[in-house]
């Protein structure tokens, strides 16, 4: 009897460590199941407090612009984001898309760059816009006429008057810049012999710099950016027995001061 009850005993022991061995087993995947579901990922926004910190890796997806493998990301942040385990973040779109939070934004996408807007690109691409015969002779005007200023802000001004010239109604010849330096009686400086000297460095810059200015606020730039140190509206210039020539709107009526231009980007 007792021999029985000891066999019965040990069955029952059996079959209770086998039950558990199965329980523990599907607990198991279970667990491992629902970690895939589920992972909770955050995304950059602000400081992150010292008690606070979530690591989660997020499965990046190769996308048509990068040639790299997947990877994984880790992002730290106190507030999470909530992924399904079929969702993934593309690498190059994860810094650059916006994503709010409770009507926060938490990522700010960044501006956008335009290169027609940007002086220097503009500048090193100038002669997309003007020839170098326009610059060239330009530049040779201004110094033949106002070399002597030694200022580079009269010699934008200057360049501002030929530019403003072209296209003005009352100007010979104003559909192109060699149109208006040429015209007989708007450029002293216009003479074969002057256009046969070397072109002062410093006073093609400034062609050059106010040329791309003026593409500047054709596209609509503001004053600030544009840098004007003569207005629109003055086109006149002629020589008043000082270093430099003095300009004016018309017929020496509300004479102007490069200098006291407020958006003056020079330093003399």
């Amino acid at each position: 009897m007792k021999l029985s009850l000891v066999i019965v005993e040990r069955i029952l022991f059996a079959v209770c460590l086998i039950f558990l061995m199965f329980y523990i087993s599907y607990s198991v995947r279970a667990g491992c199941n629902s970690e895939l579901k589920e992972t909770k990922a955050t995304v950059v926004a602000g400081d992150i407090s010292d008690d606070v910190s979530v690591e989660a890796d997020l499965i990046a997806r190769t996308s048509s612009r990068h040639s790299s493998p997947q990877k994984k990301v880790t992002i730290l942040n106190q507030d999470s984001l909530v992924l399904t385990e079929n969702e993934v973040i593309d690498s190059g779109d994860m810094f650059s898309e916006k994503f709010e939070k409770n009507g926060e934004t938490l990522e700010e996408k960044p501006e956008e760059k335009s290169e027609e807007m940007d002086l220097e690109w503009i500048k090193e691409n100038l002669n997309l816009y003007y020839t170098d015969e326009e610059i060239h002779q330009t530049a040779l005007v201004v110094q033949g006429e106002d070399l002597m200023a030694h200022s580079q802000t009269v010699w934008s001004a200057h360049v501002w008057v030929i530019l403003g010239r072209v296209g003005t109604t009352g100007f010979a010849q104003n559909d192109s810049i060699i149109g208006i330096l040429s015209a007989e009686g708007q450029f002293d400086a216009y003479t074969d012999d002057n256009l046969a000297m070397e072109v002062d460095p410093e006073v093609e810059w400034i062609v050059r710099d106010v040329f791309a200015r003026k593409i500047l606020e054709d596209r609509g730039a503001s004053e600030e950016v544009v840098g004007r140190t003569m207005p629109a509206t003055h086109l006149f210039l002629k020589a008043g027995g000082g270093l430099y020539n003095v300009f004016y709107r018309y017929c020496w009526d509300d004479i102007y001061d490069p200098f006291d231009s407020p958006y003056n980007p020079y330093d003399n």
